[in-house]
């Protein structure tokens, strides 16, 4: 997994470079996309609906037991979502299942919202 930042648009001391021009939605300005590369091309079409609601529960910081609870699942279930999300996206980490979560939230809800 590469974590560096050599593909950030906005410099490391936290001040923000942005086009004026750029649509300025909440994870697309000032490059935060770029910031990992593994981000922008997680691709979340290769998730069921059921494996986007579990994704969103893990950028939630939710446990299996959590997230079983507000699916309505068993906690087996959960989990066995959980590792389809590490295999589909090809990560290895709740962690980094929470960083796609969070910086592509909006393509997320808009998927969940709409039972893709």
């Amino acid at each position: 997994m590469n974590l560096s930042f050599e593909n950030r648009t906005a410099p490391r001391d936290g001040a923000a470079r942005c086009d004026p021009d750029a649509p300025h939605g909440r994870n697309d300005c000032c490059g935060r996309l770029d910031a990992f590369p593994w981000v922008r091309d997680a691709d979340l079409t290769r998730l069921s609906p059921r494996e986007r609601e579990v994704l969103v529960g893990l950028g939630e910081f939710m446990t299996n037991a959590d997230i079983a609870g507000r699916m309505h699942i068993a906690e087996r279930t959960a989990k066995k979502h959980v590792a389809n999300i590490f295999g589909k996206l090809r990560i290895g980490s709740r962690g980094e299942a929470a960083v796609i979560a969070v910086l592509r939230e909006g393509e997320l809800a808009a998927a969940v919202a709409n039972g893709e």
